[in-house]
């Protein structure tokens, strides 16, 4: 017996195991840019066993290209084991370069033994919190491959799809970007 039976049907509320579990603190480019990259390699490595291996580089080479942009003023969160191991990251920076009101998210990545625990999900709150209180109006993610979670997740937080781009709006008039 795997102990299986003990478990209840419901799902389990992940936000006592993330407290109890992992850290969050604020990204900081030279400590933890070479973990980002190193997740954003693991997803594409992922994405090769779904794609030919030119379209899983193909992609790779997109998300390197618009995680590097603007990268001195990327900020953003990193989530961390209690034991420091690097469990995540979401960054983001402005676009254009010099806006105070507009973001691009730039990365959000979980290391693959770390998903499905609510990391994301937090980290994507922690970013939309902080980019709401620190006076960003406009969230863009513009990315070729969104998964299908995350469009789920995306929906919930008052993102619209505009072509392939997702925008939030914090101040709730989309209408004022055409």
């Amino acid at each position: 017996s795997w102990g299986l039976e003990k478990l209840d049907s419901e799902p389990e509320d992940t936000q006592d195991l993330l407290c109890d579990d992992f850290t969050f603190s604020e990204y900081d480019n030279q400590k933890d840019r070479q973990n980002a990259l190193e997740l954003l390699n693991q997803a594409v490595q992922e994405i090769g066993a779904e794609f030919a291996a030119d379209v899983a580089q193909s992609f790779g080479e997109l998300w390197r290209n618009q995680f590097e942009y603007n990268a001195q003023a990327q900020k953003g969160f990193v989530c961390k084991t209690f034991g420091g191991d690097f469990a995540g990251c979401v960054v983001w920076s402005p676009c254009p370069k010099n806006s105070d009101k507009t973001v691009l998210l730039t990365g959000l990545f979980v290391k693959k033994e770390c998903r499905g625990l609510g990391i994301a999900r937090e980290l994507f709150e922690r970013a939309l919190d902080s980019l709401q209180a620190g006076g960003a109006q406009w969230v863009i993610i513009a990315n070729t491959f969104v998964p299908d979670l995350m469009q789920g997740m995306l929906n919930r937080s008052g993102f619209k799809k505009i072509g392939s781009t997702w925008i939030a709006d914090f101040l709730g008039d989309l209408n004022a970007l055409q």
